[in-house]
């Protein structure tokens, strides 16, 4: 989908992880990350993909919750994270877009990621103007995707 950028779109099954509240499962309360033990950060999404990336600062933005007729909710995360990415001397800006379905039954989570560079010190970020366009493709995939089988959450 972005060929000429640092964009990326990751789609993942996992186990169902605590608190049972789908918005609390893709948020961090707690700053700074150095301070978390790593039990405390594999309890949620956001914070397990923050620590994943050795990010050096991370910001919540915002969460909500999508209503309507899909089946399972959509908890989403707008958040961010300063990473130093191939010892590079500067910081990227990375907007994380990250959408939760709880699939209570299954006890599995689907999380979708959309990483974001706005700035890069590859030359890869893609400004705000590229944000805005990754912004509404999230929105669109998250709106749409539809699980139409469970049994694939074994």
């Amino acid at each position: 989908m972005y060929p000429d950028s640092g964009i990326s779109i990751i789609v993942e099954i996992l186990q169902s992880v605590e608190p049972a509240d789908g918005i609390e499962a893709v948020r961090l309360d707690l700053d700074p990350i150095p301070q978390l033990n790593a039990k405390q950060l594999s309890r949620y999404h956001f914070s397990a993909l923050a620590h994943d990336n050795d990010a050096n600062h991370t910001d919540i933005l915002h969460t909500r919750k999508i209503e309507g007729d899909s089946k399972p909710p959509i908890f989403v995360l707008h958040g961010e994270q300063h990473i130093q990415k191939f010892n590079a001397a500067e910081l990227d800006r990375v907007c994380i877009l990250m959408a939760l379905y709880r699939i209570e039954e299954k006890k599995a989570d689907l999380v979708v990621t959309f990483n974001v560079p706005t700035e890069a010190a590859d030359g890869k970020g893609v400004g705000e103007a590229g944000l805005k366009l990754a912004q509404q493709d999230f929105e669109n995939f998250v709106t749409s995707l539809r699980i139409i089988d469970d049994g694939l959450f074994a």
